[in-house]
């Protein structure tokens, strides 16, 4: 009888477990959605033509966040199929697309944000105005490349099943879950989804650390600059201080 207890104890938490992972993005998405929204409306309030290339890429991730928070986080389990997860009401279709727009968002913010770091960077060269960022040929290259990048890594794996639920949504998982490398159980779908999963968490990785080379490329400029500026300084001072003792000699 102790024995059965703790058995059902342990269900109730994995029960109510199971339900908090599936909530919680719900409530993240909320707030996602808002926060973006309100970023959205105060750069586009401005005029595109008008605002910064800065202000143009805040605006489309904005845009993405939007949309992935969305359906990927506020949907999450609704878009799944029926009996995958707590509040599952979906079917494949509906996990195919969350899946879709899901990967697309990671691959997207992976790419954005590190050109938006490169940006910065950029800001502090010579040669790199305002005004020159603000041609279309500059924008269309730093625009372009984030959507185009996220949809080649979000279609290819629709062609090969490989979204199918996961946690809390749909990702890139094999269907039954856990049967990859498992001899007594056959994937009925995403048997090659965990090569997958390795090549966009890598890529999202390689996206994190360009954004750390470009902060450290970033500060190292502008100290850079900042020394240059005091030693000419210091040196036009010597300068002023030397024609003063000559005018005051003279004198």
């Amino acid at each position: 009888r102790r024995e059965e207890e703790i058995k059902n104890h342990n269900m109730l938490n994995y029960y109510a477990l199971s339900r908090s992972l599936v909530i919680l993005p719900k409530i993240s998405g909320v707030l996602s959605i808002i926060g973006s929204g309100l970023l959205a409306r105060h750069v586009a309030k401005k005029g595109l033509k008008e605002v910064s290339l800065t202000s143009h890429m805040l605006l489309h991730i904005s845009i993405v966040d939007i949309i992935s928070s969305f359906f990927a986080y506020f949907l999450s389990s609704w878009l799944a199929p029926k009996g995958s997860m707590p509040y599952a009401a979906g079917n494949m279709a509906t996990c195919t697309f969350q899946g879709t727009i899901f990967v697309f968002s990671l691959i997207y913010f992976a790419t954005a944000y590190a050109e938006l770091a490169g940006i910065y960077w950029l800001m502090v060269q010579p040669g790199w105005a305002q005004s020159k960022m603000k041609r279309k040929g500059i924008r269309y290259g730093f625009t372009l490349p984030p959507v185009l990048i996220g949809l080649c890594a979000a279609i290819p794996p629709i062609f090969f099943g490989l979204y199918n639920p996961a946690v809390f949504n749909c990702f890139l998982n094999d269907q039954p879950v856990g049967c990859h490398g498992n001899p007594e159980v056959a994937c009925s779908r995403g048997e090659e989804s965990e090569h997958a999963q390795i090549a966009v968490f890598s890529y999202v990785l390689l996206g994190n650390l360009a954004i750390v080379v470009f902060i450290c490329l970033l500060v190292y400029t502008v100290y850079k600059q900042e020394r240059n500026l005091i030693s000419t300084y210091r040196r036009d001072k010597q300068r002023i201080e030397r024609l003063q003792s000559i005018l005051l000699g003279k004198a």
